[in-house]
């Protein structure tokens, strides 16, 4: 018999009511005991020795927990990607906009020269990696640095918090972070 069976059948055992033997597998073959069982642990009697479902909790109830837990996850990603775009185009205008398009490689902007060569040599890393065709469209008709707001779209959100918090200029942080509605001196918010 299937795990999945085996799971099905000793939770129907202990308890679970409101849905058959062979639903409860086909959905675990689809999602796995494991990511469900934290949805179905706050409803046994005992997580250590009584392993039996209370009473009048149904396999809705718990299945209604797991989605509405999905579908928030998905919600805040969502949003969370919309955050960090933000966050890297308002570094990157402006930078560009006080210091020129490739600011990143002034290595006077920032506080420690070995944290500045490792994010640096991060940031070219991406950068080569990368197969965006605007890339290859820049490599072909141009030569020297990306512009910021190039080589930041091939970057990851962390290279690029990495680099803002070595950045020595306070006033053009706190230009974005103003931007992003927080008070005066208040970058560490954006680095946290």
């Amino acid at each position: 018999m299937p795990i999945t069976l085996e799971v099905a059948d000793k939770l129907i055992a202990n308890g679970l009511q409101g849905i058959s033997k062979q639903e409860l597998s086909n959905i675990l073959n689809s999602i796995s005991y494991y990511r469900l069982r934290g949805y179905i642990y706050p409803y046994f009697h005992s997580y250590k020795n009584n392993k039996t479902i209370k009473n009048n909790i149904t396999w809705e109830t718990i299945w209604n927990d797991y989605n509405f837990d999905t579908e928030l996850k998905g919600l805040l990603f969502q949003e969370i990607g919309k955050i960090k775009i933000a966050l890297k185009t308002v570094l990157i205008n402006v930078f560009s906009l006080k210091y020129g398009q490739t600011w990143y490689i002034n290595s006077e902007l920032y506080y420690d020269s070995t944290h500045y060569e490792n994010d640096k040599n991060e940031l070219f890393h991406h950068w080569d990696r990368s197969s965006e065709k605007f890339k290859q469209h820049f490599k072909n008709k141009y030569q020297g640095n990306p512009p910021s707001w190039m080589i930041f779209k091939t970057s990851s959100f962390g290279n690029g918090s990495k680099i803002f918090e070595n950045i020595k200029n306070c006033y053009t942080k706190q230009l974005m972070t103003e931007y992003f509605g927080f008070r005066k001196n208040s970058e560490k918010v954006l680095i946290s």
